[in-house]
Parts: structure tokens; C-alpha cells; sequence
């Protein structure tokens, strides 16, 4: 492949890279959990006085999970409560939670594009 070719297919890929990104922030709204384990992982989501015990299987994704916030506890330990404010991307590895990036925020008075 001739340099030239390379680099217009490098600057096509991030376009499409750049386009692919901004619609999937415009339609996200709340936290993606997701279990990078290769096991299974019990999870409590907590909101208030509600409780929803939940398996998470190896590689499962949970998206739009506490939309207004909330405390996801893994595997049914008390030191293992973390707090989600709604707007985060997190991953369990090795048991605990670990956080990938913010999620965009709807920008109040500005419409998602359809």
C-alpha cells in the first residue's frame, strides 16, 4: 500500500470513528456496566429504598443502568459499594469496578440529531 493510500485510509477511519462517536453520545443517557470477568458476578443496584439483585454473566453488559444515580454493590460485599452518578461507562475486572469515561450529558436546549 503507497503511503498516500495509507493516509487517506487512516483519515477515513477516524472520520467514521468521529461520526460513529458522536451518535452514540447523543443517545446515551445513563451508566453501561459491563463484567470484563470470566465469571459470573452477583450485583445489587441500590436506589433509594428500592434493591434489584442482579447475576451479570462473563462479557454481559448492562446499559442505561442508574439513569438519575445510584450504588451498584458487587458480589454481596459491603466494602464492595460503588457509587454511579448516572453518567459513567464502568467495568468489573478481578471483583471490583473500575471506570472507563464519562458518558455525554444531554445538553439542555440542544436536540439530538435523527
Amino acid at each position: 500500500m503507497r503511503l498516500i493510500d495509507r493516509s487517506r485510509s487512516i483519515l477515513r477511519l477516524m472520520t467514521g470513528l468521529a461520526v460513529l462517536s458522536v451518535g452514540q453520545q447523543s443517545a446515551v443517557q445513563a451508566s453501561t456496566l459491563i463484567n470484563a470477568d470470566r465469571v459470573s458476578r452477583k450485583i445489587l443496584i441500590k436506589k433509594g429504598d428500592s434493591r434489584t439483585p442482579q447475576t451479570l454473566e462473563p462479557g454481559a453488559v448492562i446499559k442505561e443502568i442508574c439513569k438519575d444515580g445510584c450504588i451498584v454493590r458487587i458480589d454481596e460485599d459491603a466494602n464492595k459499594d460503588f457509587l454511579l452518578e448516572g453518567t459513567e461507562r464502568v467495568t468489573i475486572e478481578g471483583g471490583l469496578l473500575y471506570y472507563d469515561g464519562e458518558l455525554s450529558k444531554p445538553v439542555p436546549g440542544k436536540h439530538s440529531p435523527n
